[in-house]
């Protein structure tokens, strides 16, 4: 779990807060309701002080109504029960639009409703009085019991003892009901170091390290928790780091280490619960190329070199392009029942973060037509609206057994030699028509399939000797790549 600097950052700022600060209490904005009349329900959001109340109830002859206060809250500083009071105007509206009617303005009226206070004790508890009724309230919980099973997740919890400050990566695991307890384990090494115990009056924290106990309340504002400890006076926040759900199955999944040949054009994100992961290319090399724009602000352009034909070379820059691409491959491929054709446009992403095609130019059109001696020393040039590689990335990948690219099956692209393979000067003999095979790569020791660059000559222009980089089928499931 990766925590940003901006999190790091905000959680340091609240441990800067005064002790009376940090011991503050606010209402939960949520839905709330009471226990000893259902049927009724109050939405409360709060903004500073200023509160809104929306009510939904019925009239006194059994129809349905909405109500809104609209007014102030004011906190309580004091060393009451009570955290503070909301006092506002009350607002009846009737007579609106029914559900598929076309649209009808309510009638909306306030000179009989009157004032209505509500009293809050706690973040989730409170007294509404409004005309002759007094109506306890309470947050209502739609997923979970009660706060305490709301704080599952990831967090970090920010400690102040004595001038220093420490931040640890904890896992909370759901609990439940009242006075119940939560284990709260190190996010790293799954290692329990404390509890969370809830009650009708707070959420108590103790957390063990060594001697030291700290029992703190913890009130919600939002998405952090924050506190004193009772007996040592150490200052506690608690942050969200992550709104995930606890997962109590565990997914073994790693992301292979193949991933690691994609440089910086190109964002690798795993997801493990789902077994699969997504790359984000750039949709443009990391190299120089004569496709780049002379006057641009890449610094990436250089001249055409002898294996280039000026006047065969694509019109269009690559700065003039944009494309980010987006596939996403399961971690583990499999190979399919049926092969399926290679399309025109993307069939795979390169480790440079520019896309791959296949040996078309255009429908029924291959590249012997002509186009190919405008390719650069990459075997790549431009159009439609983006540059791209059809040919051995010579500079990156000649005649070796280094990672070309991706494919849209998941399964990855090698150059013509394999690590696995000690004679016929490191060429496998064993490929499909497709040019796969399963063996160990430098990247596993244990055998995968993966496809080859194959060691067949297509063309050789201006004295450069040029391989397809993928003639065949995918042998998997072939992924969308979007942009």
């Amino acid at each position: 779990m990766r925590v940003s600097k901006f999190t790091l950052a905000f959680v340091a700022s609240l441990l800067t807060l005064t002790r009376p600060a940090l011991a503050l209490d606010y209402p939960e904005d949520g839905w709330w309701w009471s226990a000893q009349a259902s049927g009724r329900g109050y939405m409360i959001e709060r903004q500073g002080n200023v509160m809104f109340i929306a009510s939904f109830q019925y009239a006194s002859n059994g129809r349905p109504e909405w109500l809104t206060i609209q007014g102030n809250y004011t906190p309580n500083t004091d060393t009451t029960t009570a955290i503070g009071t909301f006092s506002g105007q009350t607002y009846q509206s009737i007579n609106g639009q029914c559900i598929g009617c076309s649209y009808l303005a309510p009638n909306t009226m306030n000179s009989t409703q009157g004032i209505a206070t509500v009293s809050f004790t706690s973040s989730q508890r409170g007294t509404l009085n409004w005309q002759s009724e007094s109506v306890p309230i309470q947050r209502f919980f739609w997923a979970y019991a009660d706060t305490l099973g709301q704080l599952q997740g990831s967090w970090a919890l920010s400690t102040l003892v004595n001038g220093a400050a420490t931040t640890q990566l904890v896992r909370i695991a759901n609990g439940s009901g009242a006075n119940s307890a939560s284990t709260v384990s190190n996010l790293a090494s799954g290692a329990a170091i404390g509890t969370i115990t809830s009650a009708t009056s707070g959420l108590t924290l103790n957390i063990t390290s060594g001697s030291l106990a700290l029992p703190i309340r913890m009130p919600e504002t939002k998405r952090f928790y924050a506190g004193v400890g009772s007996a040592t006076g150490a200052q506690v926040v608690a942050t969200r780091i992550d709104d995930v759900p606890l997962i109590t199955t565990t997914n073994t999944a790693t992301i292979p280490a193949v991933f690691s040949a994609f440089g910086s054009n190109v964002k690798v994100v795993q997801n493990a619960t789902a077994g699969t992961v997504t790359l984000e290319a750039a949709g443009r090399p990391d190299h120089k190329s004569p496709y780049w724009n002379p006057a641009g602000t890449s610094g990436l352009y250089e001249a055409p070199g002898p294996e280039t034909t000026v006047a065969a070379m694509s019109p269009g820059f690559i700065d003039q392009y944009t494309n980010r691409y987006f596939l996403t491959v399961p971690i583990n491929p499999q190979k399919a029942n049926n092969t399926t054709a290679t399309n025109l446009g993307p069939i795979g992403i390169a480790i440079t973060g520019s896309p791959i095609f296949n040996g078309l130019e255009g429908p029924n059109v291959n590249l012997a037509a002509g186009v190919i001696s405008g390719f650069d020393k990459y075997g790549a040039h431009t159009g439609p609206q983006v540059y791209h590689y059809h040919l051995e990335l010579t500079p990156i990948s000649n005649d070796d057994s280094k990672v070309m690219a991706i494919l849209r099956d998941g399964f990855f692209l090698f150059g013509r030699k394999c690590t696995s393979v000690t004679t016929n000067n490191g060429h496998p003999s064993d490929l499909d028509a497709s040019g796969g095979h399963t063996s160990t790569t430098q990247y596993s020791s244990t055998p995968v399939y993966h496809y080859h660059i194959k060691n067949q000559i297509y063309m050789t222009i201006n004295g450069k000797a040029d391989y397809l980089l993928f003639d065949g089928a995918f042998q998997g499931t072939p992924n969308t790549i979007s942009n």
